[in-house]
Parts: structure tokens; sequence; C-alpha cells
């Protein structure tokens, strides 16, 4: 079997554990809004980035359905080479990653119920039970987590800061809101990596990673600046209608062992 990463001339070493763990919303009542942004963290990052990640979601409102939901899917550029995939290829950004992107759908509301799904795998997984099966096309093959919000006058207050550090928050995340994949070893296909799964999840960690006020002023800002012109290299585009994931990098976070983790430049460091 070669174990050579396609992005990477080092071996990737394997097992390893990758995890996506919603942090807002949650299934809860939030107080209106500006903006409400959709964020997640990715630990083990590296392993996720080089095994073609992907991610998408799909919002609709429940209580008045909008006239199509709306959605978005990371990676939105093609990044997978050769091959037309729109999976992750070369270097990761950061590791760990939070993900985020600000919902037309959520901008200026004061009321309303909301479903969020979505789905977070690989393009391809090579978990055979013999030589003679197939790589599987696994995403298109998942099953969508999902969660319901609303937003009421009565509702809490967003604090991102808040619900970043607060151990409730991130135990609830591990109990409806997290995605993990064991990754035992993997294959490299003609376009890529092809990850082989254990069949069991390990338990998810996502009080491993930390929220901090850059982190927080870095999301707030995304929401005002958005479409600007501005320093937004570290940035995904997210002025494509249904836009990606946006990219940030954070601090310093554990995941099982220590992670080296590519830090803001210039504004932490």
């Amino acid at each position: 079997m070669d174990t050579t990463s396609t992005n990477s001339s080092v071996k990737i070493p394997t097992p390893q554990t990758t995890e996506l763990d919603l942090f807002f919303p949650k299934n809860a009542t939030y107080a209106p809004n500006q903006d409400f942004p959709l964020l997640w963290g990715l630990q083990n990052a590296d392993l996720a980035w080089d095994m073609r990640m992907r991610l998408s979601w799909e919002l609709d409102r429940l209580d008045k359905p909008l006239p199509q939901p709306e959605t978005g899917i990371f990676p939105r550029q093609n990044y997978s080479g050769p091959i037309s995939n729109y999976t992750t290829y070369g270097k990761t950004p950061a590791d760990p990653l939070f993900l985020y992107y600000f919902p037309d759908a959520l901008r200026n509301i004061s009321t309303g119920e909301w479903k969020l799904s979505w789905k977070f795998g690989f393009y391809l997984t090579c978990s055979k039970t013999n030589y003679s099966e197939q790589p599987l096309y696994q995403f298109d093959r998942l099953q969508p987590t999902e969660l319901i919000f609303s937003v009421s006058q009565s509702g809490e207050e967003l604090d991102l800061l808040a619900l970043g550090n607060s151990s409730t928050s991130c135990t609830d995340t591990a109990n409806s809101s997290s995605i993990t994949y064991h990754i035992i070893d993997y294959e490299t296909e003609l376009s890529g990596n092809c990850p082989i799964l254990n069949q069991t999840s390990l338990k998810a960690t996502p009080c491993a990673l930390s929220f901090n006020q850059t982190l927080v002023d870095e999301i707030e800002g995304g929401a005002v600046a958005n479409c600007s012109s501005g320093d937004w290299d570290r940035f995904v585009n997210t002025c494509q209608t249904g836009g990606a994931a946006q990219i940030l990098p954070h601090g310093y976070g554990l995941w099982g062992v220590m992670l080296f983790v590519l830090v803001l430049s210039i504004i932490i460091v």
C-alpha cells in the first residue's frame, strides 16, 4: 500500500482522528441580531485537508419557508488539482481551522424558526472489505446532521466569546453537533488520498478548542466587511452567492496529543 501523500512527499502517520464541531448555532432560541454566523471548528485540519475533506450545509426556515434553502460548500474553489472534484488540495492554511459564514437569510431578522443541516466527510474513502471493491464516493452517501434553532425577542443574546469558552456549551456540542473520523490508514488514488476509516467513531472533544477575543473580532469583522476590498488574503472568498466557509487560523489547541498550530501571523504572535 502506498502511504505517500499526494499533497506532500512526506508520509502521513496513521492512525489519526479528525473532528468537526459546530459551535453556532445550538438547539436554542436567540435574541434578534444584525448577523448570525454559522461557525465550525476543525481539529487536526492537516489530516482532513490531506484526505480531501468536504463540508456542505443547508439552511431553511420552518415557520416561513424560503423560496429555496440557502446552501454552501467548502471548499468553494476547486483545490483538487488535475481532477475537478471540489475537495481540498495542497497545504492547509492552519490547524486547527475555524470555518464560518454569514448566511443572507439570517441578516436583520427578529423572529423565525430555522433548520440547519450539514455534512462533513471525504470525496473518496477506501474502507474496503476486499481488494475487488472500488473506492466509495463517501460524501454523496452521507446523511446530514441537523438541528433546529429559533430567533425571538425573549431569546438569549449571541456571545461568541462566552459560547466558545463555556464547558456546558462545548459538552452540548460533543453530544449533538460533532462529527469525528478515525482514519486508520489510506491509499493513494489517481486523484488523491483515499482514507480507510474505522467504522467506530471516537468520542468527540470540542472542548479542546478555545476562543479568544482576536478570533471573535475577526469573525465579527467578516460580517461587517464581507465583500469589501482589503487585506483578506487569509480568507476564502465569501462574496459569491451561497458562499463558502471562511478559514480562520486560531491560537493553540490540543487534539489528543499536542498539535502544532498555525497562529494568526502578526496579529497573535
